[in-house]
């Protein structure tokens, strides 16, 4: 059994106890585990990356180019 393990992670080294146990179908799945665990040959998880939607900088302000005044002269009082 420990042979066969071997065997298929030497040809396959990123799969995990689930697609080992996909190969050999008649042994249980918790044994594969277990074997691979003793034999050292456990799969370590990828962390993913953090989601953002940062694309670069923001916050650039336009040009001016109607050069519009939008100061108030008073509360609630265009300028």
């Amino acid at each position: 059994m420990k042979k066969a393990i071997k065997r298929i992670k030497a040809n396959h080294p990123d799969y995990g106890y689930r697609r080992v146990h996909a190969c050999l179908p008649d042994v249980n799945h918790k044994k594969v585990q277990r074997l691979m665990q003793t034999l050292g040959l456990q799969v370590r998880s990828r962390k993913s990356k953090k989601f953002t939607t940062y694309r670069g900088t923001i916050g650039v302000i336009a040009p001016n180019h109607l050069e519009r005044d939008f100061s108030a002269t008073a509360r609630n009082k265009n300028g």
